[in-house]
Formats: structure tokens, sequence, C-alpha cells
């Protein structure tokens, strides 16, 4: 278990500090692996489980969920450039409850981001699976649909990411 903890912040420290470096030359490479292995072994104790960063799983589930989020993205673009081009400006802005089925505060914190991220809807408050979005254009029958309109998008994939 230790091993994998080490392992896990060793390649997310490597990785981090390449980024930062922006350079692939040997002696980055060196000096990189050396401050990534020294720091994954002083913070390894410290941590209480083993984090999820590595897992190859978690990594495709995000990948098949960057144009999923995207796509609802450009969606919600063109809606709100839509209702504010158009000469009446039809909105109906209201706050749904919309309750979640994710578990975890990681996946909620996640699907609340993605939708306030998402032009037109912004999440209010998360009260355990509940959370509270403002939709500028909310013409909506009742909660339920707005759960399928709103979440519908994003937490299938989230619940991949976040197993």
């Amino acid at each position: 278990m230790r091993a994998l903890k080490v392992l896990n912040l060793f390649v997310l420290s490597f990785v981090l500090y390449l980024a930062l470096v922006g350079s692939l030359h040997w002696h980055e490479l060196l000096a990189g692996a050396g401050v990534a292995l020294l720091s994954a072994l002083l913070v390894a104790p410290m941590l209480a489980s083993v984090p999820w960063v590595i897992d190859p799983r978690r990594w495709l589930a995000f990948l098949i969920y960057l144009p999923v989020f995207l796509w609802a993205l450009i969606k919600a673009n063109f809606h709100i450039a839509y209702l504010v081009l158009h000469p009446r400006l039809p909105i109906f802005p209201s706050i749904r409850r919309v309750k979640s089925t994710l578990e975890g505060p990681l996946a909620r914190a996640m699907l609340a981001n993605s939708i306030t991220l998402t032009p037109g809807t912004l999440t209010v408050e998360v009260e355990g699976q509940d959370l509270y979005v403002h939709c500028v254009d909310a013409k909506f029958a009742d909660d339920k649909e707005a759960c399928a309109k709103i979440l519908a998008p994003f937490e299938k994939h989230i619940r991949r990411i976040s197993k």
C-alpha cells in the first residue's frame, strides 16, 4: 500500500515538474525524477488513502467526458446567444432543485462545477445529493424534467471518473 502511494505521488509530482519546467533535456529529467521521488517519499506517510490519479480507467473516462462537456458547452453558448439576440429576450429564470445520484464529495463537486461552467446555469448550493441550480431559461414542467436536462449530459460520465 505504501509503495502504491509513493508511486502515485512520484508520477504526479514528476509530470507536474515537467509541465512547469517545459523541458525534456536529460538533466531536467534527472532533476525532476529526484525531486519527485523525494517529495513522494516525504508526503506519502501523511496521506490517509491512495491517490487515484494514476488509474488509467479514470483517465480514459475523463478523456471520454471532455468531448461530452465541450459539446454541452457549445450548445449552451449558442442557446444563450440566441436568447441575448432575440428581440423579446424570452427568458424564464428560476432556481431548480435537482437531485443527483452521485456519491462522494469529489463527484458532486465535479458535477456542480460542470453545471456552473456551462453558460446559462449556475450551481447556487449543494446539500447532500441536492443541487440548487439557477437557470436563465428554465422552461421545465417539473423538477424531474429539470434533472433530465441539467444533469443528464454529465452525471453518467462523472460516475465513471469517480468510481
